[in-house]
């Protein structure tokens, strides 16, 4: 899903090129279902390959209780109770649970749940910890014992099994990054400073579907080598990773292919940010601000110059339309701000909007969910007036037409499109307490 913030926004017609081949006539957004959730959510999936959104339900703490599905009518179903009590932990493996010394271990793929290693002892779960894929048809659940041994349980949509892996140090469990086809799963390890025996460092592993191991770093315990996971992007079909390295200064951008070797690493500016990936082509924060920065999976950097104009751009995640957003007032033709954009993303339909008075007065913290095809947006704002804050939410089709609007008491309200088209939830809260699914249809 995309999220574009905007400064003063307002649609006139200012296109460079209309869209062209809208496809079907869409009527206005409908409810199709109402959803309370108690307990909460704290993520929701888009629609996954059996029209279902996977949740995952927490405690006010946010612990994880269950993964459930949600189908189009709203009914929900369990998936995963998680109700998992205890790990049974291989004896060259007790030492990341503080257990046993620790041991050099001679095979790294060694000693993984259900083989013969040794005399293994059965932990207590501690906690869980769970990643969705972005589509809803696969997930993952950390198991977590004693000191900074965990458990990873890979599985579809529907709970089955697909594989198991587990903690291969004492950094202790990052993050996990699965690809929408569920081919390319990246674990991130990486120390806290007060977990298990204390060592520093961040490892990379990067396994198939399957749960094979195609690659593996120990990054060390410098935090200049180690990635930055506010800021990784895996692509929809595995054959990618994308981030920056180098915690907190971001001195390089780094690319993996699909067995987690390392295409190439680069160093653009004196410090990097990734902030969104649109189908292999990354936004890049760095340098000069009066720069626009797009980076391809080749290494390609492409910058445009906003100068003294107040743009940005915003393009779709599979590249079919780009917008240029204008929030200052200025005349587009007497610029090659157009012929620029058109230039850096050729095949890409083009469109500028000049968005200057479309927030009703006294509204802020403006921001947008774009549809996937980039041809509808939902725009919505907070009235923080009379003490009761209200969301403001517009459904607009590009590149001028309203054809949905509401508000809602309450400040943490936000969109998502969920179907890969025109679907919609809006999502009340965060954990969420309260889903509605919308359609265009």
């Amino acid at each position: 899903m995309q999220i574009l913030s905007f400064y003063r926004l307002f649609f006139t017609a200012c296109a460079v090129s209309f869209f062209t081949g809208i496809g079907p006539a869409y009527a206005t957004p409908t409810p199709v279902f109402d959803l309370r959730l108690n307990p909460p959510a704290s993520s929701v999936s888009s629609l996954n390959a059996d029209s279902r959104l996977l949740a995952t339900l927490v405690t006010p703490d946010m612990r994880p209780l269950k993964v459930i599905s949600i189908d189009k009518r709203g009914r929900t179903a369990v998936v995963d109770a998680l109700d998992e009590k205890e790990l049974t932990v291989p004896a060259a493996r007790l030492w990341i649970a503080g257990a046993a010394p620790k041991i050099a271990m001679t095979n790294i793929t060694s000693a993984l749940p259900g083989q013969n290693t040794g005399a293994s002892r059965k932990l207590p779960v501690r906690s869980a910890r769970v990643f969705l894929s972005e589509n809803g048809n696969f997930y993952a659940v950390a198991y977590q014992t004693d000191g900074s041994y965990y458990e990873l349980r890979y599985k579809d949509a529907h709970g089955k099994l697909l594989s198991i892996t587990a903690a291969r140090d004492a950094y202790g469990l990052k993050a996990v990054y699965i690809s929408d086809d569920g081919s390319r799963v990246l674990v991130v390890d990486e120390s806290n400073g007060d977990r298990g025996s204390g060592e520093v460092g961040q490892r990379l592993s990067f396994y198939d579907g399957d749960g094979l191991l195609l690659k593996d770093y120990d990054l060390g315990d410098k935090i200049d080598g180690w990635l930055d996971t506010s800021g990784i992007f895996i692509a929809r079909d595995g054959s990618y990773v994308a981030a920056v390295r180098g915690q907190g200064a971001g001195q390089k951008v780094v690319l993996f292919d699909d067995r987690g070797g390392m295409v190439w690493e680069k160093t653009f500016f004196e410090s990097h940010k990734l902030t969104e990936d649109m189908g292999g082509l990354f936004r890049l924060k760095g340098g000069n601000a009066s720069f626009i920065n797009m980076l391809d999976t080749e290494g390609a950097l492409t910058s445009i110059e906003r100068s003294a104009y107040g743009f940005d751009i915003w393009v779709s995640r599979g590249r079919e339309a780009v917008y240029i957003i204008m929030f200052k007032d200025f005349d587009l033709k007497k610029t090659n701000i157009a012929q620029e954009v058109q230039a850096a993303f050729s095949g890409s339909r083009t469109v500028a909007i000049d968005l200057t008075e479309l927030l009703p007065p006294g509204n802020t913290r403006p921001l947008a969910a774009i549809s996937p095809d980039g041809k509808a947006f939902i725009l919505y704002s907070i009235d923080p007036g009379g003490g009761k804050p209200k969301t403001y939410a517009d459904f607009y089709e590009a590149p001028e037409t309203r054809k949905w609007s509401d508000n809602f008491f309450g400040q943490d309200v936000t969109p998502a499109f969920v179907d890969g088209s025109r679907g919609y939830i809006l999502r009340f809260g965060s954990p969420a307490t309260h889903l509605i699914y919308y359609e265009d249809r």
